[in-house]
């Protein structure tokens, strides 16, 4: 009985992962419940809600995605796809607090939750001096990695001749 349901459940998985990776989001979305109604999976919770919010559902979508946002691999991704959310219902103060938390808790991709931190402040006709002195620092920081990497003088780089 046990490996039955185990089973069914990673058959849902695959069959969800799939469709997602397709773009056969009705599909995703279908598997993906299902997968969901029997146990919490974060990369799965995550996947649903940028679904709903792909498809305009950004209630139900941002509240799916609140339930995935504490995977700390996850979060980053939650943080921008939330703050992607708020902005689309006009809710400028809640994305530029979500895209606050991609920055925080980014490894790397800082530059979209920037991106839309600024678009949300230019919406309310604040300034973005500050957003755009960020993107252009952490360009800087990328392409002097992407330099060291390149020239071989990245430490630890698995790149290294």
């Amino acid at each position: 009985m046990i490996l039955g349901i185990f089973n069914n459940l990673k058959r849902l998985k695959v069959k969800g992962y799939d469709s997602y990776s397709k773009a056969n989001y009705g599909d995703a979305e279908k598997y993906f419940t299902k997968y969901l109604e029997r146990e919490f999976h974060a990369d799965i919770t995550m996947k649903l809600g940028h679904i709903m919010i792909s498809r305009g559902d950004f209630n139900n979508g941002i509240s799916v995605l609140s339930e995935a946002k504490d995977d700390p691999e996850l979060s980053h991704r939650c943080y921008l796809m939330l703050g992607n959310a708020y902005h689309e219902k006009g809710m400028l103060e809640l994305a530029i607090e979500n895209y606050n938390n991609c920055i925080d808790e980014s490894k790397g991709s800082a530059a979209g939750a920037i991106m839309g931190r600024a678009k949300c402040k230019l919406s309310k006709g604040l300034d973005v001096k500050v957003d755009v002195e960020e993107l252009e620092a952490l360009n800087e920081i990328m392409a002097d990695e992407l330099r060291e990497i390149v020239d071989g003088t990245r430490p630890n780089s698995v790149y290294r001749g």
